[in-house]
């Protein structure tokens, strides 16, 4: 998938046999200028995984959020690009005290806290809780600092409240308005030479990584090999790299790349005149982003050359679009493959 997906951003012809033998022995380094240092914010699909990842796949998700820019044609393009609006802030402190209630409620937090509180007030057991979500949730380890900020929300809160986990939901929401979640932070650090360039943290290498393959963040496996310094080297990136191809979660990250490059996502606010089109109805558009994403996960599945997905004649249909396109529906319910005509 790795390959299919980088060889999209080529855009010189082969070498003829002689040239990539040459090229093969010593290759030669593109001239590339890095862009400054940036911050990228969350998309929505990209929130709705990490938050999932998080806390827990039962999680009922905010629906008002600040919704994704577009800049030169791409979503995550526009989130480098735009800034939040003061509604947007609004929106992301409702969503995070939406979550952190649920987080924390009594028949879900056992998942979440690692330890059993002692009193109504235990910073032991808040700064385990700290710790280990926050490193989730900020994609890197926090700084003595943040966590004796961060438990002194939890001491507070649960002072004034009466209960432990209660004044835990502070924190969670605390957590989950931060830039330091809500961005996908690549400030770097000084390289090796003079040139003034900065390379990626081996944290912010695993961020960019993980969102990526998987459009979500980075599991704690993913955080450690950060850590340790393994990203450093290029065995030890692509081992990672191939650990994370092989996770079902890829298919989240294919789905987002062409979603995004083909711009399939305007397909679920299509409109057509129904008296022209008699077949249209609210949910052909969807059906046909749908259709063109699993026709693309099974070209990158069996290792396809992208060029055959224009050419192809098999794709996948439910049954509206089977009578649309006048083929017997291959399930009674959701999609499945058909070869067209």
């Amino acid at each position: 998938m790795l390959t299919l997906l980088l060889a999209l951003a080529c855009t010189d012809p082969p070498a003829p046999a002689d040239s990539a033998m040459v090229a093969a022995e010593s290759p030669v380094q593109p001239d590339v200028t890095p862009g400054a240092p940036i911050l990228r914010r969350l998309t929505e699909a990209q929130y709705g995984n990490t938050i999932h990842d998080l806390l827990g796949t039962e999680i009922v998700l905010p629906t008002a959020l600040e919704p994704d820019a577009v800049a030169s044609g791409l979503r995550e393009v526009g989130a480098g690009t735009h800034a939040v609006s003061p509604h947007g802030v609004e929106q992301y402190e409702d969503a995070a005290y939406f979550l952190a209630r649920q987080a924390l409620a009594e028949d879900h937090r056992a998942s979440l806290v690692p330890c059993t509180p002692t009193a109504t007030v235990d910073d032991a057991c808040a700064a385990q809780f700290v710790r280990t979500l926050g490193r989730r949730a900020w994609r890197r380890s926090l700084t003595e600092d943040e966590i004796t900020r961060l438990v002194g929300v939890a001491q507070l809160a649960s002072t004034q409240l009466g209960d432990f986990h209660q004044g835990l939901e502070f924190v969670v929401a605390a957590l989950l308005q931060s830039p330091n979640f809500l961005y996908r932070i690549e400030f770097g650090e000084p390289g090796t030479t003079d040139s003034g360039v900065r390379r990626l943290t081996g944290a912010e290498l695993a961020t960019r990584l993980a969102y990526f393959v998987w459009n979500t963040t980075p599991d704690d496996a993913l955080l450690d090999a950060a850590e340790l310094g393994a990203l450093d080297t290029d065995d030890g990136l692509q081992a990672q790299a191939t650990r994370l191809l092989a996770d079902p979660r890829a298919r989240q990250g294919v789905r987002a790349f062409f979603d995004d490059m083909l711009r399939l996502y305007l397909l679920d606010d299509m409109i057509k005149d129904t008296t022209v089109f008699v077949h249209m109805s609210p949910d052909v558009g969807p059906a046909a982003r749908e259709e063109t994403l699993l026709g693309l996960e099974a070209l990158v599945e069996e290792g396809g050359d992208y060029r055959s997905f224009y050419t192809t004649q098999r794709t996948f249909v439910d049954r509206k679009l089977a009578a649309i396109y006048g083929v017997r529906a291959p399930a009674r319910e959701g999609f499945g493959e058909v070869t067209l005509p």
